[in-house]
């Protein structure tokens, strides 16, 4: 008897442990979820407009890559106790649907999760890197860097404008019609300070068209005329659109003194608008 009692005794242990060891596994098991239902950015004195086309976000928790989520999501995190978990904005480059990558002019956002609760709300608010360097930042408030004419055509050019078609403030608008078809124009400045060694270098702007939009460098030297460089054609959008174009390989590869930002449209007989027009506003310039 006294041999059965402990074997009793044993086995009542020996259960207990597998059910205290399964229950901390299916603890283990269940995620923690962090909701992210937006994302903003956070702008200060000379970095211009919030705006932002964040479409998704490259999430680390423990400097292990989760995976890449859209915006917004329900993020799971496993562990135990508590996730060191890092945001990463993920654009798309070049307004490429799926070229997707981290911005890298955008800090990382840091966010330490208790484990121990079912769900964490979070709005992640990114803001520039303190290496960032604005070479442009133009809104069209008070001012219209878009100011050379390269089409040669008086009638063809980018003024700025106000009123229901902005998205905010004031805009650059540029028209065309049958009799005077193509728009081309360059910033005012060329821009000597970019570098090209293969460091980022980007350009934010927000646009609507009526037809194609093509956005490129135009490069200068000492030796040479300028030679333009278009890097890709914007497709037609009755609404604003933000996108980020990365010049970085372009510039290592151009090797030029300095550059000019420039865009040409063309009028498009399908369009069956007799006043065809562009707008741009909000143009950011940036590198390390």
């Amino acid at each position: 008897m006294v041999f059965t009692s402990h074997w009793k005794s044993y086995c009542i242990l020996f259960i207990c442990c597998i059910l205290v060891a399964c229950s901390k596994d299916r603890e283990a098991d269940i995620p923690t979820f962090v909701e992210v239902s937006e994302v903003n950015v956070i702008t200060t004195m000379g970095q211009g407009t919030d705006h932002h086309e964040i479409s998704e976000l490259y999430v680390y928790a423990d400097n292990r890559l989760l995976g890449i989520f859209p915006v917004p999501s329900s993020i799971p995190i496993l562990g135990e106790q508590q996730a060191q978990v890092e945001f990463f904005a993920g654009i798309r480059e070049n307004g490429i649907s799926n070229n997707s990558t981290i911005n890298p002019f955008y800090e990382t956002q840091r966010l330490t999760v208790d484990l121990m609760a079912p769900q964490v709300t979070f709005v992640p608010a990114f803001g520039y890197r303190e290496n960032a360097v604005f070479t442009m930042v133009e809104s069209f408030e008070s001012t219209n860097s878009l100011g050379v004419d390269l089409d040669e055509d008086e009638e063809t050019f980018m003024s700025v404008g106000e009123g229901t078609d902005a998205i905010e403030g004031r805009y650059a608008i540029g028209s065309m019609t049958s009799d005077h078809p193509l728009l081309e124009v360059a910033t005012n400045f060329i821009y000597d300070d970019l570098p090209d060694n293969g460091a980022p270098v980007y350009l934010e702007f927000e646009y609507k068209s009526d037809i194609t939009l093509a956005v490129g460098l135009r490069g200068h030297s000492a030796s040479t005329s300028p030679v333009s460089l278009y890097k890709l054609g914007l497709f037609p959008s009755d609404e604003w659109k933000k996108i980020y174009v990365n010049f970085t390989a372009d510039i290592q590869d151009f090797q030029r003194s300095g550059y000019q930002i420039i865009f040409l449209a063309s009028f498009s007989d399908s369009n069956f608008k007799a006043v065809q027009s562009i707008y741009l506003d909000n143009l950011k310039l940036l590198h390390f």
